[in-house]
């Protein structure tokens, strides 16, 4: 019915992309914020709400993730993105983990969680030891 459609609208309510398919999901990046908001232990945290475009439907990113955020640190909206959660074993345990291809001129390029490599200032010479 569009009147709840129109409610749902009204209040930013909108469904979530479900990673834990393990599909690969294209989005468009609308809108970020900050937001807080109850964890599966019922405990209150702080995450990113991003509000994205998938197959022309509206829906909502929300996150806590580390790994998920500082791929997608650099993005803006109008921004597409390709995005996958994975697992992967570190030792025997289990830790989720994302692919992300930004999209840009119909070639998708990986994007990598790679510290920022810092420019050296000016060469000082050889330290005294």
């Amino acid at each position: 019915m569009e009147i709840i459609k129109s409610f749902l609208k009204d209040h930013d309510i909108f469904p979530k992309v479900d990673f834990s398919d393990k599909k690969v999901h294209t989005v468009k990046i609308l809108n970020v914020k900050r937001e807080k908001f109850t964890d599966r232990n019922n405990k209150e945290v702080e995450g990113m709400k991003f509000l994205v475009e998938e197959d022309g439907e509206m829906k909502t990113i929300l996150t806590t993730s580390s790994a998920l955020l500082l791929k997608l640190r650099d993005s803006e909206e109008g921004d597409f993105y390709k995005i996958q959660m994975k697992h992967v074993k570190v030792g025997a345990t289990p830790v989720r983990t994302y692919d992300v291809w930004k999209i840009k001129d119909d070639k998708e390029v990986s994007v990598s969680e790679e510290i920022p490599v810092i420019e050296e200032e000016e060469d000082i010479g050889d330290p005294p030891f």
